[in-house]
């Protein structure tokens, strides 16, 4: 109830919000140690990038103050038609996959940005986990997620590891099935 005025206050004058509510799926709650994995990844990373080897904890201390941590961690993803929080704006996504549909799969990652010999690499990951009777992210395809989530902490997978860890994920669960 006392957020329904601050999720009113770009409406039109008159209209109030008597209810508002949040919904869940289990994709949603199992990606979040992913997201957050990944974060700290790049906050760490980061911070050892701009302090280099041999520094002690008060250059530390001082280093992880330099570093934009409000845009790594001031950023949420829900749903399907995400709405993504980020500091005090919002942008609208949408992951248009349909499960089963590889094409369609190929399509949203080629637009998130994903460079086109990683989309071979999960088409192959695909038909080699199709060909062991899987269909999930146990097998080629979350070893192709693993190893692609690692290019991209590394800055070689053509695509950032916030697009690997919510775009790339979410068309992926969805096209398995799962999301």
């Amino acid at each position: 109830m006392e957020a329904n005025g601050i999720l009113g206050r770009g409406l039109a004058g008159g209209v109030r919000i008597n209810s508002a509510w949040c919904e869940l799926n289990e994709q949603q709650v199992a990606g979040i140690p992913i997201n957050v994995r990944s974060r700290l990844l790049d906050f760490v990373l980061d911070l050892r990038d701009a302090i280099g080897p041999g520094a002690d904890d008060r250059e530390i201390s001082e280093k992880s103050k330099s570093l934009d941590t409000q845009s790594m961690f001031g950023r949420a993803i829900f749903g399907d038609h995400a709405t993504i929080i980020y500091g005090s704006g919002s942008a609208q996504i949408t992951v248009n996959v349909q499960a089963g549909d590889l094409p369609s799969l190929e399509q949203e990652l080629a637009r998130s940005g994903l460079p086109p010999q990683e989309i071979e690499g999960l088409r192959k990951a695909i038909s080699d986990d199709q060909a062991n009777g899987r269909a999930s992210m146990d097998g080629e395809v979350g070893n192709w997620f693993t190893g692609l989530l690692g290019k991209a902490v590394k800055g070689v997978a053509g695509v950032g590891v916030d697009v690997v860890s919510s775009t790339v994920a979410k068309a992926l669960t969805t096209y398995l099935g799962a999301g």
